[in-house]
Order: C-alpha cells, then structure tokens, then sequence
C-alpha cells in the first residue's frame, strides 16, 4: 500500500474546517452578546468596564436633582390641586419616582464598549436624563482578537491531531 502524499502546511479536513466554523459563530456570538454591568454602591462596575465617571456623577446629580424637584412639588393636604404648578416634575411623573442606571457591555473577554444610561422613572413617564457609549480602546480589542485566534488555532490542532491518531491506528 502507498503512503499518501504529504498535506500542505495550511491544508486542513473538511470536518476540522466545520468545527472551525463554529467555534468563530461562538466567539462572534460571545463578543457581541449584551452583559449587564452592575454598579455596586461604592461606584465600582462589576466588570471592568470603560465609563466616563465625570458624566455619570453628572447624571446622577441630575437624577438627584429631579428627585428634590419631585419631592418639593407634592402637594400638602391645603394646597388645592389647581394651585399647582402644571409643569412640576409631580405632575409629569405621576405619585412614585426612582431612577435607573443602566450599563451594557460588549466584547468577551474584555470589556470593549459600554453603553450607559441613566432614566428617571415614574409611574406615568420614563425620562431619559443622559445616554451614552464609552470606548475603551483598542487594547480590549487586542485582546479579545487574541484570544480568539488562540482558541480557534488550539480547535484546529486538536482536531487535526484527533484525525491524524485515527488514521494512524487504522493504518496498523
């Protein structure tokens, strides 16, 4: 029996190409996939996360100032409903107010982007109060690239590995 030629050194199986292909969807899908981040009470993300801290302490001091305006315009039981000032933060907001900081975060290892979002909820509106997208450059780009071309070369040796061992045995 003749031994077959020699494969060329970027020539890979079908099969080998196939699991490639889905473990990129993988990685693809990992880095684009939202992740909630949490912003615990002391100001820390749960992640680490890009965010520009001057404008979310701006927002949130606009959040605050909203809920002193809110707290300030409920009326008392004397004050008639139409003494009230009809623009009021009250009156736009219904009887409840709290607000939401939302953080979303994109890439899979590190962290790439994040979108931030700070609104004032109440019971009869939300109100955006600012929305942004921070960018952490391009070392968390590095590294997720990097990572990625790790797995997907690690997914091809082992596979190629697993084919070569097979056809070994059966040639004995």
């Amino acid at each position: 029996m003749a031994t077959p030629p020699r494969r060329g050194r970027f020539q890979i199986h079908l099969s080998t190409a196939i699991v490639m292909m889905f473990v990129a969807g993988g990685i693809i899908w990992a880095n684009v996939k939202v992740r909630p981040i949490e912003l615990r009470p002391d100001g820390s993300l749960s992640l680490y996360a890009p965010i520009d801290r001057d404008r979310l302490s701006t927002a949130q001091f606009a959040v605050d100032l909203a809920r002193v305006r809110y707290e300030y315009s409920i009326p008392f039981g004397t004050i008639a409903e139409d003494e009230r000032e009809p623009d009021s933060t009250a009156e736009k907001m219904g009887t409840h107010f709290s607000s939401e900081t939302s953080i979303l975060g994109y890439g899979w290892p590190a962290v790439a982007v994040t979108d931030v979002t700070v609104t004032v909820v109440g019971d009869k509106a939300r109100d955006r109060v600012d929305s942004w997208r921070a960018f952490s450059g391009y070392s968390s780009i590095v590294i997720d690239l990097f990572l990625g071309v790790v797995i997907l070369s690690a997914t091809c040796f082992l596979c190629e590995w697993l084919i070569r061992r097979r056809t070994a045995r059966k040639g004995d």
